[in-house]
């Protein structure tokens, strides 16, 4: 009988159903309010409002400086269903893309190790909630993909999936700018084949288009200087093992930097002893440590917070930490060394628990949407939809009567003839 049982868990059509059973419970735990209560958030009233203006052009319109393809598309299909639906089929894709993207990354043949590991460590990330489950954020998951596709061993079945993950996570978010030199330095190194020229070419010409896109419309400024490093190590190296264990106090800031100090100086002696991890090792902390600068870049580091202030910028640094510790604990040679990063690891997943789940206030988007569409024609009438998740911080969509019947009725289809 045990030899049955174990035969069967080797089955790996049972192994991707248990990791997407997995994938799925940690995900329903972490945002389940809007799974059961779905809502539209922030800059999807933007996406919205520009699919009615310009259908499927908009597509390729930045926003906030940069291209978003995948939560446009998603927006664009989900708009193709009548419009009192949208929230609920909008997060169906986002959480089938979700899982789609956490199962490849399990399961393509990979150089880094610990395929499931990585997806619970990307899930259980010691920040709040806010990537999680919408629409709107599924770029930040198809980065890790692109990252991924990095160390991914593909031939020619797995060719055009690979160049499609470049693709599509390149042009929705400019992480690809500091993905793309991997993808150089690959083809031109140990992989010299033509899937590794292929490869960086998607990637080079994704990045030079986010840059193109970033020149031409990001107004924003950018926070560069050397006063950053030090904050930056609390928050985003230290701030992955304790940061919600504490209140907000100096001890918390100074036990973070020590922790964040530590960290660094662990990962960095685990590279030293530890040959046979050191290319991929050093690829990783590339990507976390160029991760990071481009959290902070963005955004004063001083006023980041994982939890209450900008937590999706934690996002990619804590996952490719994590990661860093799944291959010490799946490959290192020292016991000493698998120990310790097994116990990082423990720490980071208690740490993840205070911000685990996030809820919303109901903004009755039917009940708006119908508001809107008994409307006269020509009025404009704004709907509410979440920023924070509180309704009295609400933004607004704003759409005529005339949009709010015709999509109500026929989605996206019923603009697309005009009187």
């Amino acid at each position: 009988m045990d030899n049955r049982v174990a035969s069967t868990f080797d089955r790996p059509a049972v192994r991707v159903a248990l990791v997407a059973l997995a994938a799925f419970f940690i995900l329903f735990a972490r945002r389940y309010a809007q799974m059961l209560d779905p809502q539209v958030w922030a800059e999807e009233g933007i996406i919205i409002s520009q699919i009615v203006a310009s259908g499927f052009a908009s597509i390729f319109e930045p926003i906030a400086g940069y291209l978003l393809v995948l939560p446009r598309l998603l927006s664009f299909v989900a708009m193709l269903v009548p419009f009192y639906e949208y929230p609920r089929v909008v997060t169906l894709l986002a959480w089938t893309v979700t899982a789609a993207i956490l199962l490849a990354i399990a399961f393509v043949p990979s150089r880094l190790r610990g395929g499931p590991l990585l997806v619970i460590a990307a899930l259980l990330v010691p920040s709040d909630a806010e990537v999680f489950g919408l629409s709107l954020y599924t770029f930040w998951w198809s980065v890790l993909l692109v990252y991924a596709a990095i160390f991914w061993k593909t031939g020619r079945r797995l060719k055009p999936w690979r160049l499609a993950a470049i693709a599509v996570g390149g042009l929705s978010s400019p992480a690809i700018i500091l993905a793309a030199p991997l993808f150089a330095f690959n083809a031109i190194g140990q992989h010299r084949t033509r899937e590794g020229l292929a490869a960086t070419i998607v990637a080079v010409a994704c990045a030079l288009a986010q840059i193109t896109s970033v020149v031409r419309t990001y107004t924003g400024g950018i926070h560069a200087s050397v006063a950053v490093i030090v904050p930056a190590i609390g928050k985003f190296v230290g701030g992955y093992l304790i940061w919600n264990l504490f209140g907000a106090s100096d001890v918390r800031d100074h036990t973070a930097m020590l922790f964040g100090v530590l960290s660094l100086g662990f990962v960095g002696v685990t590279v030293w002893r530890e040959r046979d991890l050191r290319r991929s090792l050093i690829l990783l902390i590339y990507l976390w440590l160029g991760s990071t600068a481009l959290s902070i870049a963005r955004v004063d580091v001083n006023i980041l917070d994982q939890v209450t202030a900008g937590p999706r910028y934690f996002f990619l640094p804590f996952v490719m930490e994590g990661w860093i510790l799944v291959q010490i604990v799946m490959a290192a040679r020292s016991p000493a060394l698998r120990s310790i990063a097994a116990l990082m690891l423990l720490c980071a997943a208690f740490n993840a628990l205070p911000p685990l789940s996030r809820t919303h206030d109901d903004l009755a988007w039917k009940a708006s949407l119908a508001a809107c569409a008994a409307s006269p024609d020509t009025a404009r009438v704004t709907i509410p939809i979440e920023s924070d998740g509180h309704a009295a911080s609400h933004w607004i969509l704003p759409l005529s009567g005339y949009e709010c019947k015709q999509l109500g009725r026929f989605g996206f289809v019923g603009l697309m003839f005009k009187p």
